[in-house]
């Protein structure tokens, strides 16, 4: 069993009936990130580093879950090694987020066209007395409609 299925284990899953209150978790999950940081800095990692690292994770980290902090927390990469790979994880799943909210804007785009669409189509309706619309050419009167007809068929 590795480590991050160790430290999955230890947190309830998120069907569990105990909800736990959105401040608990962002409290948690800041606790857990500076258990990682100390643990760097005890590996001797720069300041820079770890204000790099540290600082991105920070800044995504509502996009990550206490359990994907504490596996890390709890492995043997704790350290910036650790950070770095939270950092990217974090990255991800903000893009991710960002391309998810990119298609629903997408999609409700799509959805009022159509809405715009229909609309005319029934304003088109009620104005030609509740018939459906029809092709240009049957809207010519007859000797005409004949003629262009005739001399389509006749090149």
């Amino acid at each position: 069993m590795t480590n991050f299925e160790k430290g999955a284990q230890e947190v309830p899953d998120e069907e569990s009936p105990v909800e736990k209150d959105p401040k608990e978790i962002e409290r948690e999950s800041r606790h857990l990130l500076s258990s990682i940081v100390l643990k760097a800095r005890d590996e001797g990692a720069s300041v820079a580093d770890i204000n790099k690292w540290g600082g991105e994770v920070l800044a995504r980290i509502d996009k990550l879950h206490p359990i994907e902090l504490r596996a890390v927390s709890d492995s043997e990469k704790k350290g910036i090694e650790g950070l770095e790979m939270l950092s990217d994880y974090a990255e991800l799943v903000s893009s991710i987020g960002d391309e998810a909210r990119e298609i629903r804007e997408t999609i409700e785009e799509m959805e009022r066209a159509i809405e715009l669409f229909k609309e005319s189509r029934r304003a088109l309706v009620e104005k030609n007395g509740g018939l459906p619309p029809t092709p240009e050419l049957d809207q010519l009167p007859t000797k005409e409609r004949n003629k262009d007809v005739g001399e389509k068929s006749n090149p």
